[in-house]
């Protein structure tokens, strides 16, 4: 605030602040009227006008921040005000912006209502100065046409008329100028009501050299001060910008354009410094994000070359570390071989490129799966271990009794049934139609031949499943008929009807001449049905006499007298000593037998 005079009365000056924001607050601006009120508490208190300008403009900007919108919606008012009367929808808009920044209807219209009243008012000043003038020129012209008049009675009655001659020119120029003071102080009155360069030009223009000549000059360069005083409060380019085109002889024009250039200057340097800050904030980041950002947010910025060069390497670097990845993830999915395998790898690399791969996998597993289930198809896995294969004085064909490791393999629970195979006949794959038994949709297929199995079902069955499956070796199918047990049967040395099928030729278990449901019985300890009885088992090995140089990895021996197949265990015909763990028959690889039957395997 500048050096005020040292008031007597502090009170005083405290009310003339009052009383100064309280008018800009509710009417944006000081007004003709408001300023003369200020004036005679300033003078109240010992302020001269000049002073009390200064006094305002500091309490503007003090309060800029609460007068602004108010001022922002009353220069808007300012335009619109030809409209006001004849477009509603102008004023109703301006009705919905005043009350954004805190005005009622009832403030709007009674601002409308003050500025249309001084409009018109100074329509009328304006119309009465116009006449002012005309009537102004019509008394000088009227008065000329006197003097003429005047002038031609002289050159008639000279010498006669001289005095009377001087006489009415008095009297005319004593009209003519009290004509001119009336006239002077109605334009001035004028001026004061609209109080804006225009009007105190055309008063100084008109009244050059009158009473008020160098008040209306003053009053001119208040005003121009003051317009300057405001877009110094504004104090933003567009600001400054406005002020420079609307005001080019301006005496502040230098000022003005000082001011911008300070503005465009700063603004420069800000965006320098932002731009600096945002490049350094992106490179300590690192991430694709962060220079993702800075080239959004700075699309002129300095560094747009060197982020767009970092972001391309981290993007490289991330697509080549996705591709590596995903073979890992793929590799993975491909040695598990599972359905969930597959599907973990379709969730977690949805842009992988095994992705087809992968969903062809999971379909076949599903396929696989409805089919299994169609069926009552099951797996099981085997787990690894040795065990001693061969009997000891019971058969030369057992002979010797050797150790055998056998890997962990999958075996199916039961054997496979006449359903299963019926399926493979239906299409046309299995060209063999075996004779069956009554109801016997779930009992195990016989009456195939060792070829038929592994010539024309298993390759249906693995092209239906997607899988490989294949006949066990004799020394995996021991190895999973024993669960571990080195007696005659699973379980122990005895067997009796409830455990098995078996004794149609000697009448053990009832005269049934066909064998039972697959999981008629319990399983043994792996969970595999039917190792003991109900019908004989085909396996993959060739035939040999003896185990002498049989191999001792668990694999099938596919070496001796081939045309012949191995086939283990009794059927519902035997007696009970011919279901031993041990037992083993030959067949011919193309016969057809009705207690021959099979179960399939599969490798981890």
């Amino acid at each position: 605030m500048s050096e005020y005079p040292k008031l007597k009365i502090k009170s005083e000056l405290r009310l003339l602040y009052e009383k100064t924001v309280a008018i800009l607050i509710s009417k944006g601006e000081i007004s003709y009227d408001n300023k003369q009120e200020l004036i005679t508490l300033a003078h109240a208190v010992g302020l001269e006008e000049d002073d009390l300008n200064r006094f305002i403009l500091e309490i503007e900007l003090s309060v800029r921040c609460q007068i602004l919108p108010l001022k922002n919606w009353l220069a808007s008012l300012d335009k619109q005000i030809p409209n006001i009367t004849t477009n509603i929808n102008v004023k109703n808009a301006l009705i919905e912006s005043g009350k954004v920044i805190g005005l009622t209807e009832e403030q709007a219209c009674e601002f409308f209502k003050e500025k249309l009243e001084n409009q018109q008012v100074k329509n009328k000043i304006q119309h009465k100065i116009q006449n002012t003038k005309q009537k102004s020129v019509n008394s000088v012209i009227h008065i000329n046409n006197h003097f003429d008049s005047i002038a031609l009675l002289f050159q008639t009655y000279k010498n006669k008329l001289i005095i009377l001659l001087t006489l009415i020119a008095l009297i005319f120029t004593a009209i003519s100028w009290f004509e001119h003071f009336q006239l002077e102080e109605s334009a001035w009155v004028s001026a004061k009501e609209l109080n804006d360069v225009n009007s105190y030009d055309s008063f100084s223009q008109t009244f050059s050299d009158g009473e008020y000549g160098v008040l209306a000059k003053s009053r001119v360069d208040e005003i121009i001060y003051n317009k300057w005083i405001a877009v110094k409060v504004k104090n933003s380019e567009v600001a400054y910008k406005n002020y420079i085109e609307k005001n080019p002889k301006n005496p502040y024009l230098k000022q003005a354009k000082d001011n911008l250039n300070q503005l465009v200057k700063g603004k420069k340097a800000k965006l320098n410094q932002d731009d600096d800050f945002a490049w350094q904030q992106a490179k300590t980041i690192n991430s694709e994000k962060s220079y993702q950002k800075y080239l959004l947010d700075k699309k002129n910025g300095k560094y747009i070359k060197q982020a767009e060069d970092k972001l391309s390497r981290l993007v490289l670097i991330r697509k080549n570390k996705a591709i590596e990845l995903d073979n890992k993830a793929w590799e993975l999915a491909s040695q598990n071989d599972t359905e969930q395998s597959y599907i973990d790898y379709l969730q977690n690399q949805m842009q992988g490129k095994y992705i087809e791969k992968a969903s062809v996998k999971v379909a076949q597993f599903k396929s696989k799966r409805l089919f299994f289930h169609s069926f009552d198809v099951q797996f099981i896995t085997i787990p690894s271990g040795e065990f001693m294969m061969g009997s000891k004085d019971i058969s030369s064909y057992e002979v010797p009794v050797h150790s055998v490791k056998v890997a962990s393999f999958k075996l199916m629970t039961t054997e496979v049934t006449f359903a299963l195979w019926q399926a493979c006949y239906k299409d046309k794959v299995c060209l063999h139609k075996p004779k069956g038994f009554i109801n016997s949709k779930n009992k195990p297929v016989v009456n195939i031949s060792w070829n038929e199995i592994t010539k024309q079902f298993i390759p249906w069955f693995n092209k239906k499943t997607g899988q490989k499956y294949r006949l066990p070796s004799e020394a995996e199918w021991e190895y999973a008929a024993r669960a571990g047990s080195y007696d005659k049967y699973s379980w122990g040395d005895r067997i009796n009807c409830s455990q098995a099928r078996f004794g149609y030729y000697s009448n053990k278990c009832e005269k049934q001449k066909y064998p039972d449901d697959v999981k008629t019985y319990y399983k043994n300890s792996f969970g595999l049905y039917d190792m003991h009885g109900n019908v004989k088992e085909l396996v993959q090995d060739c035939w040999n006499d003896n185990f002498k140089n049989a191999p001792n990895d668990g694999f099938p021996w596919l070496t001796g007298r081939c045309n012949k197949a191995v086939v283990k265990d009794g059927s519902y015909k035997n007696k009970q000593s011919q279901l031993r763990l041990g037992v083993r028959y030959r067949h011919d690889k193309n016969a057809r037998f009705d207690d021959d039957g099979f179960r399939l395997a599969q490798d981890l």
